[in-house]
């Protein structure tokens, strides 16, 4: 969890930086990623990168960049466990549950977020029908498989 924090500090999103390390059974990094741009810098067209509106259309989130990033190495992630410093959005848990990633470390979803608490409600539930194992604070959770 502790390179995940460390990559989250190259995020240039100030509000909310998040980091994503994926780890194999050997416990080497396969991936990470901070939430970003999918490129170096912002085209000057679209402006302050900070506004709500901006991020919405130009930030990857951490949890799918770091999947990008072992696709684009050819890294297979079945088995492999995810260090997150955010409880995933949905977007983010379908694609945890459907790259094959069997274990997510997070802190626990914020349920009374303003902007997230809804999000993580449906993540969570997500989160209880796949075979993917969270790990909170240090508590093993196996949610029921629909299969």
């Amino acid at each position: 969890m502790k390179l995940a924090f460390e990559v989250s500090r190259s995020s240039p999103i100030i509000s909310r930086k998040v980091g994503a390390v994926i780890v194999a059974q050997d416990d080497s990094v396969i991936a990470s990623s901070a939430n970003s741009l999918p490129f170096p810098s912002l085209p000057t067209e679209v402006g302050e990168l900070n506004g709500d509106t901006a991020k919405a259309y130009w930030i990857e989130h951490a949890e799918r960049a770091a999947i990008f990033e072992a696709a684009r190495k050819g890294v297979p992630l079945a088995g492999t466990r995810m260090y997150t410093t955010f409880f995933p959005c949905t977007s983010c848990m379908r694609a945890i549950i459907q790259s094959g990633i069997a274990e997510l470390i997070c802190p626990p979803p914020e349920f009374n977020h303003e902007k997230w608490g809804q999000e993580f409600y449906h993540a969570e539930l997500m989160l209880r029908w796949s075979s993917v194992i969270l790990r909170v604070e240090g508590v093993d959770q196996r949610y029921h498989s629909s299969t």
